[in-house]
């Protein structure tokens, strides 16, 4: 740490109470290969557009 030249804002910060339920619960699935990355991404994606 004691090397970086910037930090960045963790992108799970912005996620509202359902964007963070979806990711929790899908990323085993993620994970395991039951879900494509393209798929858990697009659900995450999905529910933060619904959000704003």
């Amino acid at each position: 740490m004691s090397q970086a030249r910037a930090t960045v804002l963790w992108f799970e910060a912005l996620f509202d109470a359902k964007t963070t339920s979806d990711a929790q619960t899908n990323v085993a699935l993620l994970l395991t290969g039951k879900v494509s990355p393209d798929k858990y991404m697009a659900t995450l994606q999905a529910d933060l557009d619904q959000a704003r």
